[in-house]
Order: structure tokens, then C-alpha cells, then sequence
């Protein structure tokens, strides 16, 4: 089975070792992690870490969000929040072509960004099921040379057979159970954001309780049985620290 040992050290001198192996011998796994959080949760900021934990790309999609922002009101019928989450997709798909786990940020309000997470993660895998989403690869067809190719050099090590992988979908459902912790962090951050490419984001807890009016319960699809998610790490910033939250999320990945 091939596999590589990470060592994972946190400012409270915590230590965590995870194997990431694939549960089939001889296939090697990758990770795409889908951080769910509503705007404040902490989401972003256990993304983070989480990624640097794992040594693996962070793709947010408010990166974009952000860059679109000084040109949204020169094109106001170009919806530049769904633009964003399709750039946010291509990226973690380019990421996982090359071989890299992904850690993917952004709100996943709704269950159609959770299945388009899945199809991106199935069409970057040679298996044949990830993530309960199924594909079936294309056959590749044998080509004639022209002529025969030279014999190999007898001195000559055969080039490695190419590892088979498979994407494993991880859901991180990201929550702050105290409100007033919510409220705070969230007012804090948009006092920062004010003026700048990131106002487009709630900066008040009334216009985050306008914006989940809007999302209509649609950003429960995680809790309330509606999709199945067979990888799913519950999280809670206001009862954990980052550290202890990011320990949360390697341990399962070392039991899954």
C-alpha cells in the first residue's frame, strides 16, 4: 500500500500523525476537502490551518469574488457569484489533476455545490466511484506506431506503472453554537472589510439574517437528511479552538 506519514505540530504543542492511505492496496488517495460554514462560523480561518496542516492548496472561492468586486458594477447582469464558484471548481480541479489533495473554502449553501464538488473529484479520479457519485472513465484506444519502437536498453529501469487514485470527498461542517460569539466575529470582520474588495460579504448580523432569508434553509441540506454525505467531520468554533478543531479533522481522515 502506498502511503506517507505526516507529523502535524499546533501552537498548543499538540501532535498529530496521520497515514494517508487508500483503502484498496495499491491505489493512492487524495483528499478534496469541502469547508461548510456560514459567513463568520470560522470557517475560513480552520481552512486555513488546515491546509497548511496538510501541506496541500487552500482554493477560496471569494478570492475571485474579491477581484471580480471593481468590475461587478460595470456588468451588474453577470451573476459574479456563481462566475466565482466556477472559477473556485476549475481551480481545485487543475490542483487535483497534478496529483495535490485540495482544501476547498466557501459557504456550499446549497446541496448542488456539494454534488458539483463530487462530479469535479469523480472526473479527476481513474475510480470508478467517489464519493457515492459515479462515472465511467473513457477508454483509452491503443494507437499503431508508424514503426517499431527501439528495444529497450538492457541497463534500463522500466518506467513506474502509474499509481491508480481516487478522490476522497471530506465534508467539514463548520459552526459557532454561540451566537454572541457569531455576532461578534462576524461585526469585527466587516468593520474590516468596509471600503474594501470584501464588502460584498455580510458585515452585520442583520444582513447575514437577511442573506439566510434568502438561502431559504437551502444551507441545511448537510443536517437534515435530504443528501447523503458519506464523509461528513461536524466542527464547532466556539467550543474548540483552531488547533483542536484541525486535530478533530486529521484524526478522522487518519481513521477514514
Amino acid at each position: 500500500v502506498t502511503f506517507q506519514t505526516f507529523i502535524y505540530i499546533f501552537p498548543e504543542n499538540k501532535k498529530f500523525s496521520m497515514q494517508a492511505t487508500s483503502r484498496e492496496p495499491g491505489k493512492e488517495r487524495q483528499l478534496l476537502i469541502l469547508m461548510k460554514g456560514l459567513p463568520g462560523s470560522g470557517k475560513s480561518t480552520l481552512a486555513a490551518a488546515l491546509a497548511r496542516a496538510l501541506r496541500c492548496p487552500l482554493v477560496d472561492k471569494d478570492d475571485a469574488r474579491d477581484t471580480f468586486q471593481t468590475v461587478v458594477r460595470q456588468a451588474p447582469d453577470i451573476d459574479w457569484n456563481a462566475l466565482s464558484y466556477d472559477v473556485m471548481f476549475r481551480t481545485a480541479a487543475r490542483q487535483l489533476a497534478l496529483g495535490l489533495s485540495v482544501v476547498l473554502d466557501c459557504p456550499l449553501s446549497r446541496r448542488q455545490l456539494y454534488e458539483q464538488a463530487c462530479e469535479v473529484a469523480a472526473r479527476c479520479s481513474n475510480s470508478s466511484a467517489i464519493a457515492g457519485v459515479r462515472t465511467t472513465a473513457a477508454t483509452a484506444r491503443a494507437t499503431v506506431p508508424a514503426s517499431p519502437p527501439p528495444p529497450p536498453s538492457p541497463l534500463a529501469a522500466p518506467p513506474p506503472a502509474a499509481a491508480p487514485t481516487s478522490v476522497l470527498v471530506v465534508l467539514v461542517d463548520v459552526e459557532c453554537s454561540d451566537e454572541v460569539v457569531w455576532r461578534q466575529r462576524l461585526e469585527a470582520r466587516g468593520a474590516l472589510d468596509q471600503g474594501t474588495e470584501r464588502g460584498h460579504k455580510p458585515a452585520s448580523w442583520d444582513e447575514l439574517q437577511a442573506l439566510l432569508s434568502r438561502y431559504g434553509g437551502s444551507w441545511r441540506w448537510s443536517t437534515d437528511g435530504s443528501v447523503e454525505v458519506p464523509y461528513r467531520v461536524p466542527v464547532c468554533t466556539a467550543t474548540a479552538s483552531v488547533g483542536d478543531n484541525v486535530g478533530v479533522v486529521l484524526e478522522y481522515l487518519q481513521r477514514t
